[in-house]
This record gives structure tokens, C-alpha cells and sequence, in this order.
């Protein structure tokens, strides 16, 4: 089971607010020290996620294919060794499954991203996987995501201590001139555009 399966960073967005109950403060602390080391871009949590989304779009591929060459029925196994052919309506069904939970987790990345928990790599990750994947199902979903992590927030806040590390990261800094430069092919310029704008706004507010 993926580790992100049942989990949500909303008690973090919760913890935020000046009334908020001392559970939500110390789901805070624990989402922050256990589930999104940032200090560990390979093991964070929404690195796992970033991996599991792309995991499952192959997954979402093979389950299309085998569902548009699907029997109308179930076909048990007709002897010892034999395999049974399932029938569309599983299928169907297994798609579906596959497309729900894939858009689920691309939900709890944009709010791990709006929560700032972002790093230079996560942030490197969804940029190349953008200008790779325009046309894919969760594009907006990791579009957004890319997009929070460059949103203003209060400087002495958690995000905004990410988000200045973020803005002062040299090596952040030139991937996006090279990520950005005009002579850098994305599959759909208007996406680069969208980012470009939004990264220079980004710097002149930090």
C-alpha cells in the first residue's frame, strides 16, 4: 500500500489557525518531522506521492488497453493452471478504481505544495514531468501544485521559511534559467509561459 494511501496534510493546514486544537499542533509536528523530512528530498513524503502518481498513470494505461479488449463476460478458469479472462464490467471497474486513486493523490500533493512542504527537488521533478506531460489526466493537478509552491507567505511561517530556502537555492535558481530559457523545448509552450510567470513573480516578492 502506497504510504500516502489514507493520508491528508489537512490537520497541518488546521494548526495554522490561531484557535487551533493542541491535536492539530501535534499532528503538525509530526507530519513536519516524519512524513515530509524536506531535509531528505528522496524519502519525503511527496516525493513517495510523485512516485506513485506516475506509478499508477502506467498502471491506468495497461488497465485502458486491457479493458478495450475486453469480453463482455467473466470467463473462470477451465481447469488446473488455466487463467480466467475477465469479463469488461471489472475491468471497467479497476480503470476507474485506478483513475480515482491516482487523482486522489494528486490532490494531496497540490495541498502538501500549498502547505509549503515543497523542496528544490520535489519542485524539479514537476517542472520536467510538466513540460513532458501536458496532455496528461492529472496535468492541472500538478500544474497547481507546482504553482502553490511559489505562493507568498508570512516570512517567520513555516512555508515561508521554505519558500525563501527555495528562492535562495542556487541550484533551484539555475535549473529554472535553464528549465526556462527560451531555448528550452516544452511540449506546450504555454505551460512554460505560465511557470516562467509565475517564478519571476515569485522572486521579486521574496
Amino acid at each position: 500500500m502506497p504510504p500516502s494511501r489514507h493520508l491528508s496534510p489537512l490537520p497541518a493546514a488546521l494548526a495554522q489557525l490561531p484557535d487551533a486544537p493542541r491535536l492539530y499542533l501535534r499532528l503538525e509536528v509530526f507530519v513536519k518531522q516524519e512524513l515530509v523530512p524536506t531535509s531528505k528530498p528522496d524519502a519525503s513524503l511527496a516525493s513517495r506521492i510523485f512516485n506513485e502518481i506516475e506509478s499508477i498513470g502506467t498502471a491506468v494505461t495497461q488497465a485502458q488497453i486491457a479493458r478495450q479488449n475486453a469480453q463482455s463476460n467473466t470467463i473462470p478458469p477451465s481447469g488446473p493452471g488455466s487463467q480466467p479472462s475477465l469479463g469488461y464490467d471489472i475491468l471497467d471497474a479497476h480503470y476507474d478504481s485506478l483513475k480515482y486513486e491516482r487523482r486522489y493523490l494528486s490532490i494531496v500533493y497540490y495541498q502538501i505544495a500549498r502547505l509549503g512542504y515543497f523542496s528544490p527537488n520535489e519542485v524539479q521533478k514537476s517542472i520536467d514531468w510538466l513540460a513532458a506531460n501536458p496532455n496528461d489526466a492529472t496535468m492541472s493537478y500538478i500544474l497547481a501544485a507546482t504553482l502553490a509552491a511559489f505562493d507568498s507567505a508570512e516570512p517567520h511561517s513555516f512555508p515561508g521559511k521554505v519558500r525563501k530556502n527555495l528562492a535562495t537555492d542556487k541550484g533551484t535558481i539555475t535549473y529554472m534559467k535553464r528549465q526556462l530559457a527560451p531555448n528550452t523545448y516544452w511540449k506546450e509552450p504555454g505551460l512554460k509561459a505560465t511557470i516562467l510567470l509565475k517564478w519571476t513573480l515569485f522572486m521579486a516578492e521574496t
